[in-house]
């Protein structure tokens, strides 16, 4: 495993703007080491283990500082660099939330800072997210019995009040009752709330073990956090699981449920039954190390057993995931980006003139007309001027999202005819690398909750992604459990199959796999040829 983790850091380092901009010779340092690791040789692994060691903690201390100090250079003399702002942007916000800063959090120290231009919104924004983690007062409600166990005293940190105190309320309601009153360090209210959850869920819970006729535990998930102001706010602690948008029609839902129940009725306990109930569990769970257990037990469910890989659960995991959740990366990625193009363009001429470019179709269900992906992707598969063309009546508004489309348009072969089956395949593979290592991290993360009882920083991040790896790999085997019963392990090494025919054909330029429709079904495209 450690070799595997060696090379996600070697591409991870040498693709960081700020190292390679201001720290170039360390840089070069650390990819070494990570190479050394990689040879999975004893000697070497110690010697660049206390490389790393030695310059870590420096890097770590001034990487957020020297990031925003890079940020706004580039900003005020060279704005036009629009790739390296972004990759820098990425490599600033995951190194705070890395080290405790919640997206919420972040939004909202961005939301509060005037917008007089980029680089002062950049200044003032550095000030606020650079400073120490500040103590918040949080409430997390308990449910007691008749006779209250004695609390510990003389602990200001951890104290039993009766009732809110009188002020303010903002955020979600907040029940009456009986609260632990505790104090928290953390960068932001939510962040807050969530370890003020967790360490009380913990705190009550030891006393359960011994006298589990106590009755107590927490009886919310809503936590109310003092602010600065004076006001309470109420914040929740357990986050909606993001859900892809889907439509299905009547005869459609019919099929699925047959299929399901199909499934479910079998002799032998189905590994696709069984993972569409751990995953309906999780959604149901409030902290993240037990959805993060009972999704990844769900992933390898559908995945050990496998034949043909060696290396156990993790190799089967890490290689039929990401080969089947990558071959609909292109429709996914020309969808949302249809999707935030409606969703951002809303001056009515604008989108009126984007409509008659891009647009193709009413939704009745919403009485409006809506985007056109394969129309989308015709003008990121054609050359500059067509692109144009469908950037234009966003570009000025909307700088990002002009940038998000020559992101793909490069991705897609930059409007060279001759290129773009190569550049589509290595598209697809630079995405497919990427899963595994998410795979492998959610895999660590579950093993250091087995044998530590914590996960790591950004737990919610992997929860996220294990849930939507999960969601897609039920979502394929339901669907083509509907013609023909398979095991899901077969049916999944079959896609894996199809995936690797499909990027050599890519890549071979073959031409009826270059048209809209085959990129769009790869799937389907290979069936019918």
């Amino acid at each position: 495993m450690l070799p595997d983790v060696a090379a996600e850091a070697e591409k991870t380092l040498q693709r960081d703007v700020l190292l390679v901009s201001r720290y170039s010779a360390r840089r070069d340092v650390l990819v070494e080491a990570a190479r050394r690791i990689k040879s999975d040789k004893a000697d070497d692994i110690r010697a660049a283990l206390g490389q790393i060691n030695a310059l870590l903690p420096a890097l770590r201390r001034s990487y957020i500082e020297d990031g925003f100090a890079e940020l706004q250079r580039l900003l005020e003399y060279e704005p036009g660099e629009h790739e390296r702002i972004v990759g820098l942007a990425e490599c600033i916000v995951s190194e705070l939330r890395a080290r405790g800063w919640t997206d919420a959090g972040l939004l909202e120290a961005y939301e509060i800072t005037p917008a007089d231009d980029a680089v002062a919104v950049v200044a003032t924004l550095a000030t606020r997210v650079c400073s120490a983690k500040q103590q918040f007062e949080c409430y997390v409600c308990l449910t007691l019995p008749a006779e209250r166990p004695p609390f510990p005293d003389g602990d200001l940190s951890f104290r039993i009040v009766d009732a809110l105190p009188n002020e303010p309320r903002v955020g979600r309601p907040l029940k009456r009752g009986t609260y632990a009153k505790v104090l928290i360090d953390a960068f932001d209210p939510v962040g807050a709330a969530a370890i003020a959850y967790r360490r009380v869920l913990s705190t009550v819970g030891a006393l359960t073990v011994f006298l589990p006729e106590s009755r107590i535990d927490v009886a919310s998930e809503i936590v109310g956090v003092r602010l600065p102001g004076g006001s309470l706010r109420g914040c929740e602690f357990q986050e909606r699981l993001a859900e892809e948008p889907r439509f299905v029609d009547p005869d459609g839902i019919r099929r699925i449920l047959a299929s399901s129940w199909a499934a479910s009725s079998k002799p032998a306990a189905d590994p696709l039954h069984d993972a569409i109930r751990l995953r309906h569990r999780a959604v149901y769970k409030s902290d993240p190390e037990t959805r993060l257990l009972l999704l990844w037990s769900g992933i390898e469910r559908m995945t050990s057993g496998a034949r043909g890989f060696r290396g156990g659960a993790l190799a089967a995991a890490k290689e039929l995931v990401s080969h089947a959740v990558t071959l609909g990366k292109l429709r996914r990625d020309v969808g949302d980006f249809a999707a935030v193009m409606e969703h951002s363009v809303t001056d009515e001429r604008a989108r009126g003139e984007l409509l008659r470019v891009v647009g193709g179709y009413r939704d009745l269900r919403a009485a409006t007309d809506r985007v056109h992906r394969g129309k989308v992707l015709e003008h990121l598969l054609g050359d500059e001027a067509k692109l144009q063309q469908m950037t234009g009546p966003f570009y000025a508004a909307h700088p990002l999202l002009a940038f998000r489309a020559h992101s793909l348009w490069m991705d897609f072969g930059g409007g060279i005819v001759a290129r773009r089956g190569k550049a589509i395949a290595e598209y697809h593979e630079r995405s497919r690398q990427r899963v595994a290592w998410q795979v492998g991290r959610v895999y660590r993360a579950r093993n250091r909750i087995a044998h530590v009882g914590v996960g790591p920083e950004r737990l919610k991040d992997l929860v996220a992604h294990a849930y939507f790896y999960l969601t897609q790999l039920i979502a394929i085997c339901v669907h083509y459990n509907e013609t023909e019963p398979i095991r899901a392990q077969d049916l999944l090494t079959t896609r894996m199959g199809q995936y690797q025919a499909y990027v050599e054909l890519l890549r071979k330029g073959d031409p009826a796999f270059l048209k809209p429709e085959a990129l769009m079904r790869p799937a389907s495209a290979l069936q019918r040829q």
